[in-house]
Formats: structure tokens, sequence, C-alpha cells
């Protein structure tokens, strides 16, 4: 059931993002709503009670009442205020945990705040993460950054790139943990249990004179097979599919704001689809298939942007628009933008985007 509300939500997202309105619904204080309750809209609140689960899905998020189910939620932004008498699954921007999860909890967020009281297991998943509150179970994190100040009853599990343990933190169990540098732990920090420390493999690896060899090395090749796949890509596209080319350009001549717009959410959408999938097990053959169309979708669409930026620029050169030349010639220019320190990986970043939704224009229309 899950799966069919979350690839509905997509379905949604997708197709339907320029009709989005600013919808809302609302389980509204006093009201007591029987059985699983479904809400796709710009904003779902839920100060009420619901008795059954929870299927969320919106820009904004907002439990302040009381879910005597399990609750899943898809949205930009999470609050949580309430109380969750089931597990939580939480996929979303941003989210702040302030309230109750009487069994497990599992956040992946850009930015996660867990101030909560978690009955059972907490797992958070984020760029940069923060744990308070109290966790029965066990804490497991896998951030960037993760601040642990709240008491966890039983172990800290973490795979980060930086941990801080600040005072007021309580841990009962062990502190297992793999970094590329030693966690901060303040010294009036409670840590009842070993402090396991175990260095990444792949920082050992690196100060091998011979791996750093192999490095430089296969990042050369690495740059000539992505540039001999995009140049016989871009070509199979010209010969196999010029209209399907040629909807493409055109959305990016005329609607490249729209273009960038799609993108960007396809962007999100893709690896969002198949990390639900693969999160099922009936879904994890098709995730796995997915993500590999992901790799392909994305390294392939840049073309797309290459071609009608290369067209443009040696038309005034009177270069066959679309030809093997004016191919060549884009993919030369763009390897040179990418290959700038910062300022490459935005290039390669908004020419991938503008790709993606250029498809997703010519396809719609």
């Amino acid at each position: 059931m899950r799966l069919i509300f979350f690839c509905m939500c997509l379905l949604k997202l997708s197709l339907f993002a320029d009709d989005a309105k600013d919808d809302i619904a609302i389980v509204p204080a006093g009201h007591v709503f029987v059985g699983n309750y479904y809400a796709m809209e710009d904003q779902v609140e839920i100060a009420g009670v619901i008795r059954g689960n929870a299927y969320l899905a919106g820009s904004q998020v907002v439990i302040n009442g009381t879910i005597e189910g399990d609750v899943f939620i898809l949205a930009g932004d999470v609050e949580i205020k309430g109380t969750i008498e089931g597990d939580l699954w939480s996929l979303s921007g941003s989210s702040t945990i302030l309230g109750t999860v009487v069994k497990d909890a599992i956040v992946l967020s850009a930015n996660a705040q867990c101030n909560a009281e978690i009955g059972g297991n907490l797992t958070v998943i984020a760029g940069n993460g923060e744990i308070e509150g109290v966790v029965e179970g066990n804490a497991t994190g896998f951030a960037a950054q993760l601040k642990v100040a709240g008491l966890i009853k039983n172990n800290l599990r973490c795979f980060v790139g930086k941990l801080r343990v600040l005072a007021p933190a309580r841990i009962k169990g062990d502190i297992k943990y793999r970094s590329n540098e030693t966690a901060s732990i303040d010294p009036k920090a409670q840590v009842e249990g070993a402090i396991l420390y175990h260095k990444s493999v792949f920082r050992d690896l690196m100060d091998v004179p011979l791996i750093q060899g192999l490095v430089i090395g296969s990042k050369v090749a690495t740059f000539l097979m992505n540039f001999i796949y995009t140049f016989v890509m871009g070509v199979i596209i010209i010969r196999m599919f010029p209209r399907k080319l040629s909807k493409a350009l055109h959305a990016l001549q005329e609607e490249p704001l729209k273009s960038l717009y799609y993108g960007a959410i396809l962007l999100v959408l893709f690896p969002l689809a198949s990390l639900i999938l693969l999160a099922t097990v009936i879904g994890a053959p098709f995730a796995l298939t997915l993500i590999a169309l992901n790799i392909v979708t994305f390294y392939t669409v840049k073309i797309f942007t290459i071609l009608w930026v290369a067209n443009r620029l040696f038309a005034k050169w009177k270069w066959k628009k679309n030809g093997m030349m004016t191919l060549f010639s884009g993919q030369v220019l763009y390897s040179i933008l990418v290959a700038i320190p910062f300022v490459g990986i935005f290039f390669a970043f908004l020419t991938m985007v503008f790709g993606l939704g250029a498809v997703a224009v010519a396809q719609r229309e």
C-alpha cells in the first residue's frame, strides 16, 4: 500500500507540477478520523486524531495531533509536534521531529532535527543531522555532519563525515562510528559503553603512491570514456531520433525556464523513486533497474543542452545544425567549462538539469 501511495505522489508531482494549487488538507483539532488517511496536497495539517495509518504528501506536512498507526511522509518540509503511535517513515527536504514516536523512526532529509521521544530505534539519513530528546533503542546516523545531544539508551552507530557529541548527551551503550576524522566528544558527555572508531578504508588507500597514480590514470580514462560515450550517444540521437531531438531543442529555445523547472523536479523524483522501491522486497529488483536507468539518463540528457548551445554559438560560422562538427565542438567547449574549479560543477549541473527538463517538456507536448 505504501508503495502505491508513493508512486501516486511521484506521478502527480511529475506530470501535473504546473497545475499545482495552494490546496490544503486538514484534520482539525477535536476531529477523529477512523481508518487509513490519505492526503496529497500543497499543505497537510493533522491537528486531530487518526485511528489508522497516515499517508501524507505535500510541500509542507505538519502533525500536531495523534496518529494511532504508522505514518509515511513525502514532503518538502516536515514538522511533527504530536504523537505517532506506530512507526514513522519520513522522506523530506527538511524535517523537525519534536513530538513522540512510540515505535521506530526512519528520517531521510537534507536537514534533520530530532528532539523527540522515540520508543524504538532511530535512523537518521541526512546532510546535517541532530539527535536530541530520548531514544529508547539504537540510534543510527548516516550524515555529513551529525550532532548528538540527547539520551540514547542503547548504542549509537554512525557513518559520518564529522561527529559531535555535546555535553548534554548520554549514551548508555557503545559509540561505534566510521569517519575520516575522530569525533569531537565533550568531556561532560556521558558515554557508558566503549567508543569504537574506524577510519575510512578509502582514506588509508589514498596515502599509497601506487593508488594515487592509479587514481590520476583513472581520471584520464574516465574523461575519455565519458567524452566518447557522449559523442556516440549524440550521434545516435541525431541519426535515429531526429524528431525527439527537435522537440527537446525547441523546448529549450522557447521555454528554457520551464525546462529548468521540470529538470529540477525530476532530478529529485528519480532518486526518490529508487529509494522507495529499494525499501520494499517486491520493488528491490525494479529499484536496481531504475538506478541504472537514472545513471544512463543523467549522463545522456546533457547532449540536448550541448547541442542547443552549440547550434546557437556556431550558427554564425554556418555550421550544419545538429551536425557532427557542431556536436564535437560543443563537447570540447563543455569539457573546458566543467574543468574550471568550483564553477565547472555548476556548469555540469545546469547542463544536466536543462537537458532533463527539455526531454520532459517535449514529452508532455
